[in-house]
């Protein structure tokens, strides 16, 4: 993965992306369940098609299967740990519809040991770069958002052979 570089869904690529993601949006909406228990059918199935999307990337990218489970998870539970596994640890996608920092709110405070950024302006995602569990949930990243959240600026973010360096240490 190259820091600012766009990855685009191909229209088949959008199509297995979209499925999936309003899947598990009726599953959600069917259960009441989106880990606050809060979905129902205004809820936007956007999120779940932009979130998705990251994660289909990542995995494209990496030569991974995405994770096409159709369940309920949540953050605040703790059933929700990762989106892939890759180079033998566990990676979270996150994704911003708009020029945001990496925002993970302090409710979604996981052991997970990567997390990789995209913006996204769908079906077009640009790779905004990664970082890890020991440098995010930190007290000193933690900031107000719409909640209390840790925060990790762009400039802050890793590239991949950053990353590489870190995890051999």
């Amino acid at each position: 993965m190259i820091i600012g570089k766009k990855y685009i869904l191909d229209q088949y690529e959008q199509s297995i992306v979209e499925l999936s993601a309003n899947q598990r949006h009726n599953n959600k909406v069917n259960t009441g369940w989106d880990g606050f228990k809060t979905v129902n059918k205004k809820s936007d199935v956007n999120l779940d098609v932009v979130g998705f999307g990251g994660e289909f990337i990542f995995c494209r990218e990496n030569n991974l299967y995405p994770d096409f489970k159709i369940h309920n998870t949540s953050k605040v539970l703790k059933t929700d740990d990762y989106d892939a596994t890759w180079m033998g640890h566990s990676v979270d996608i996150k994704v911003n519809r708009k020029n945001h920092p990496l925002m993970i709110p302090e409710y979604a405070k996981t052991d997970c040991k990567i997390f990789a950024l995209f913006t996204c302006k769908y079906p077009a995602y640009i790779f905004e770069g990664f970082t890890i569990n020991d440098i995010v949930f930190q007290e000193k990243n933690i900031r107000m958002t719409r909640v209390n959240a840790f925060v990790i600026n762009k400039k802050d973010l890793l590239s991949l052979d950053e990353l590489q360096f870190l995890l051999k240490y």
